[in-house]
């Protein structure tokens, strides 16, 4: 039988590549990723067309 990594060491390497790669250094909280939902689902978003909200920490640039 092999060894089995733990889930532990997964997740302790995702926690190193967001604190070392995303500019915000952290996860979003569920309040920041509800915000970009409430927005697309409000009135304020009427005019918007053809967007990808991406809320990511700054990741992508």
């Amino acid at each position: 039988m092999g060894v089995r990594k733990s889930r532990w060491a997964g997740r302790a390497a995702l926690e190193s590549y967001v604190a070392d790669t995303i500019p915000m250094g952290r996860w979003a909280s569920t309040e920041e990723i509800a915000e970009g939902i409430l927005y697309l689902a409000s009135d304020r978003s009427a005019f918007v067309t053809g967007l990808a909200l991406v809320i990511d920490g700054g990741e992508i640039l």
